[in-house]
């Protein structure tokens, strides 16, 4: 396998149809701005050609001989894919790129997809990088309203307030100083979500499940781009049991309780990292109502911390109308993530 550099016209002739073909229109830079980039010498292209034929391709941005590199766009192509060219491209990249600060890759946010299909894939692109060599970074990146976790793989130690400075100067290089100032933000130690497992013998394996929900609770309702992030307690009946009878004077097992933070009305002012709310759940309690409703004890672990985030939202089943309300805001959250009855 060789990584061939072409120019603006060569991509032009060979790849912008596969460009096109690949990447969705919004993701898409326009050719105009890709001709402008590459001329001002921000902007390298390269063909990934196997036994003379042409697997892929792949785009870097970067301003410096030897500083960090972003790595825009990199596909293989359909025929190609799951046969191990990705790896083995980014193995030569790698090496080509030895003498660097590193590259730098931008995944988006795992589960704020619009479908699990979509979610899968982001999580699939994040094991290939990992695999690699990337490094998760301590923030996420806000660009053009979308959420990403930014990866990395060094050649030197990694000194994280540099990196953000060299790859936002890279962005306004490519994009504009005024763009990238309305569209880019640098939000530090993102999190929708800090899990405790109290009490219990046998903790699980829940996290994965946890995150992806709650994350998909934040896309929902709009606070994802926020600092706030929700508290999850899983513990035993006995615990429940008591905090019960503690903080609302009932004396008896439940199987979810909810301690919001803040009035309803104050949410979306909040403009520091803030724990939304506390959300305890009885893992024996999500079993037991699993077999009784039939379905899968997950289903049942996920309804638990839609109902118990609403009820950090400051909604209510109290009144039926409240009831109705709150019901369709639950359900459309586990339809998305296509959690459904069973």
């Amino acid at each position: 396998m060789n990584l061939i550099n072409i120019n603006i016209n060569e991509f032009e002739k060979e790849l912008y149809s596969y460009y096109v073909e690949i990447f969705p229109e919004e993701e898409r830079k326009p050719l105009k701005l890709l001709q402008s980039s590459y001329q001002k010498g921000y902007m390298k292209i390269i063909k990934i050609v196997n036994g003379g034929s042409l697997v892929g391709f792949m785009i870097l941005n970067g301003v410096k001989d030897k500083g960090y590199v972003v790595l825009d766009y990199f596909a293989i192509l359909p025929l190609y894919r799951d046969k191990g060219f990705g790896t083995k491209a980014m193995e030569l990249l790698i090496e080509q790129k030895k003498e660097n600060d590193g590259i730098f890759v931008e995944i988006e946010k795992i589960g704020l997809g619009k479908d699990e299909t979509e979610n899968l894939q982001r999580e699939k692109r994040q094991k290939f990088y990992e695999k690699l060599g990337f490094q998760k970074l301590n923030f996420d990146l806000l660009l053009f309203d979308v959420l990403y976790m930014p990866y990395l793989f060094s050649n030197n130690d990694i000194d994280e307030e540099i990196v953000r400075k060299e790859i936002l100067n890279i962005y306004e290089a490519i994009s504009g100083k005024e763009r990238i100032e309305q569209n880019c933000k640098i939000i530090r130690n993102l999190k929708f979500v800090e899990i405790e497992y109290k009490d219990l013998e046998q903790k699980g394996n829940y996290d994965e499940l946890i995150n992806k929900v709650i994350a998909k609770c934040f896309e929902t309702e709009n606070l994802q781009n926020t600092q706030l992030y929700v508290s999850i307690i899983l513990t035993t009946p006995n615990v429940i049991k008591q905090t019960n009878r503690e903080y609302r004077n009932i004396d008896q097992e439940t199987d979810v309780l909810s301690f919001p933070m803040f009035e309803k009305e104050e949410i979306y002012q909040i403009a520091e990292e803030e724990v939304l709310g506390d959300i305890m759940i009885s893992l024996e309690q999500v079993k037991v109502q699993a077999e009784e409703y039939g379905h899968s004890f997950e289903r049942e672990l996920a309804y638990m911390l839609v109902h118990g985030f609403y009820h950090l939202m400051g909604e209510d089943h109290m009144q039926e109308d409240e009831k109705i309300r709150m019901r369709k805001k639950e359900e459309s959250v586990l339809n998305q993530l296509n959690i459904v009855r069973e």
